[in-house]
């Protein structure tokens, strides 16, 4: 079967949106492991063994930002500002830009510890929306998997990581939405290449926590420096 770059054309919003309502509600069912737990921030962790990309993480995060802000910050129209501040991802370029607002291809790389290779994300990331969150006015950034003809999986001399469709919900603070926001987000990756075959759960959510403490930390730290001066 051909790959296509054309992520655009079959993309949809209500699917994204059910899906992302599909695991808040997968979460308050139980059954999820919990990870990590520090002020502001909660991960768990479940497999999904029939699933494509088994095993997910939800997460939880309170950011002194308004959800515009942050927004701002990972747009990735903001890509070369996002080169400065961001230590949890690197190699950040825009590799397809789609007309008319309907998105871009990027590709980020990932550095992991040996014994491990490095990784690289190819993604499609089409524009956030404003939408209706159990109630409350919040906004879904989402990210697919994705291919493009310019990046073939390890011609990078990394392994290409297969995204299984992660999101971010952005709900502004009721009380301060000019200066706070809550993510609800799933990381949902197959990391390929060489995994050791026991402990891979543990393994990938203690990743997973690492990589987006720090990619938080770098959020707060590049909309301070870069934005709000």
């Amino acid at each position: 079967m051909q790959q296509t770059d054309d992520f655009f054309t079959s993309f949809s919003y209500e699917r994204e949106i059910e899906r992302a309502e599909w695991f808040k509600n997968d979460l308050d069912k139980g059954g999820w492991n919990e990870v990590h737990n520090s002020p502001g921030a909660v991960y768990w962790q479940k497999t999904f063994p029939d699933n494509e990309v088994p095993i997910k993480v939800l997460l939880k995060i309170d950011l002194p930002l308004s959800a515009e802000s942050f927004m701002e910050v990972v747009d990735p129209k903001n890509m070369e500002v996002r080169k400065k501040w961001d230590r949890a991802f690197g190699d950040h370029e825009i590799v397809k830009t789609y007309p008319d607002n309907q998105g871009f291809i990027v590709y980020l790389s990932s550095s992991t510890p040996w014994p491990l290779w490095d990784r690289s994300f190819m993604l499609f990331s089409p524009p956030t929306k404003e939408i209706d969150w159990f109630d409350k006015r919040a906004y879904i950034l989402v990210q697919k998997n994705a291919w493009h003809s310019s990046k073939p999986p390890g011609a990078d001399g990394r392994v290409r990581a297969t995204n299984g469709g992660n999101f971010y919900v952005i709900t502004p603070d009721e009380e301060d939405s000019n200066s706070a926001c809550t993510l609800f987000s799933l990381s949902n990756n197959n990391y390929n290449g060489w995994l050791p075959k026991r402990h891979i759960e543990r393994l990938v959510s203690k990743s997973v926590v690492s990589s987006f403490s720090c990619f938080f930390e770098c959020v707060v730290k590049g909309y301070n420096k870069y934005y709000n001066s």
